[in-house]
């Protein structure tokens, strides 16, 4: 059964609103997981691929298993690779 809402906490259907940018070259793990649809996995993934190659463009996060174009899209306007990161949870 579906919640009458339609919210969902595991699919990453925007439960929780996001306000500011992540870059995705020095984000910690746990501040990964905060976009939608990237788990502790994933982020895992994420941090492990940038250790060895930093990410040029946003887009190129899409080269790490588990991030296709529906996840992309979701996440892109969140998504630089310079400056502070400063994603978090609006209420």
């Amino acid at each position: 059964l579906q919640d009458p809402a339609g919210e969902s906490s595991k699919q990453g259907k925007a439960p929780t609103e996001l306000s500011g940018k992540i870059n995705i070259n020095e984000a910690s793990q746990k501040e990964l997981e905060l976009l939608p649809g990237i788990g502790p996995s994933t982020a895992k993934k994420l941090v492990e691929y940038r250790s060895k190659q930093k990410f040029a463009e946003p887009i190129h996060i899409m080269r790490i298993k588990g991030i296709g174009r529906k996840t992309f899209d979701a996440i892109k306007p969140f998504l630089t690779t310079e400056g502070p990161t400063t994603l978090q949870k609006v209420k």
